[in-house]
């Protein structure tokens, strides 16, 4: 058998005869099908399509002939599909498979010219994309083989975006009933990033953290506010850090006002501060 647009060339032996033996399409059954018979019985050519050759071979000396009906399949050219693969992040596991259909016997996978080395992937034969890739933006040739040795080819390219880093290492300190806002930035990552509290420590704190990384709310009692913030992207890239700061009491002065006083008479008030020292951990 055979694979379509694939050079085919297969010489046809006959023994014993007189004289010279002369081969010849009995029937011209090749006619269309892009095969010649030689006289001297070459079978050779390209076929366009994938179809079923079928076709009698004559051979015919200087007292007569003998005939062989022949038969072969040539199948369709190797296409090769599922090419796109998803941008990714850096650090997170890929797997991206490859497919193609047509050709003849096995079909192997190969980058041709070897421009995976530096991005951490590699390709099976089976046309299996896989690893922990490095960011960056690469480009090679996927190459598939069949087992007669025709091809086919194609271009792919792979965007591996950097790593989630949570740029926010420290959060400022606040005091009870003030309303609080910071906003958590991070890098990095494919597609929208998704913040969130890893263990629910801001639970009863006051303090919500939204979506887009946003910490707000107001603290009702003095406490140390510790908590985790994952961030997440698209294909599930994440990255972690530990926050910490502290929600203390408003100092208070009294008195909040002074008395009357009369000029040139010594005037003396003493002030106070009152404020809550004890926290708790949150």
């Amino acid at each position: 058998n055979w694979t379509a647009n694939f050079l085919y060339s297969q010489q046809l032996f006959a023994v014993n005869g007189t004289g010279t033996l002369v081969w010849s399409d009995k029937n011209n059954d090749l006619a269309s099908t892009g095969l010649t018979l030689s006289s001297s019985g070459l079978l050779s050519g390209t076929v366009a399509s994938g179809q079923v050759i079928s076709f009698t071979a004559m051979v015919t000396d200087d007292l007569g002939s003998a005939e062989q009906p022949l038969s072969f399949t040539v199948n369709p050219q190797i296409t090769i599909s599922n090419t796109t693969v998803a941008d990714w992040t850096e650090g997170l596991s890929l797997s991206h498979q490859f497919t193609a259909t047509g050709g003849t016997g096995t079909l192997v996978f190969t980058d041709k010219n070897n421009d995976l080395v530096s991005s951490g992937l590699t390709l099976s034969t089976d046309g299996l994309l896989s690893g922990v890739p490095t960011a960056g933006n690469y480009s090679f040739t996927l190459f598939v083989t069949d087992s007669i040795g025709a091809t086919s080819e194609t271009l792919v390219g792979v965007n591996i975006n950097d790593a989630v880093t949570v740029l926010t290492s420290t959060l400022p300190n606040t005091a009870v009933g003030v309303s609080y806002s910071e906003q958590i930035s991070a890098s990095g990552g494919t597609g929208s990033l998704v913040f969130s509290d890893k263990n629910n420590d801001l639970a009863s704190t006051g303090l919500t953290l939204s979506t887009s990384g946003l910490l707000s709310g107001t603290v009702l009692t003095p406490q140390i506010i510790s908590f985790t913030v994952v961030v997440t992207d698209s294909v599930g890239a994440s990255a972690e850090q530990p926050l910490s700061f502290t929600a203390s009491q408003l100092i208070t002065i009294t008195p909040s006002s002074f008395p009357d006083w009369t000029a040139g008479v010594m005037f003396s008030e003493q002030r106070s501060e009152e404020h809550t020292s004890e926290l708790q951990s949150h």
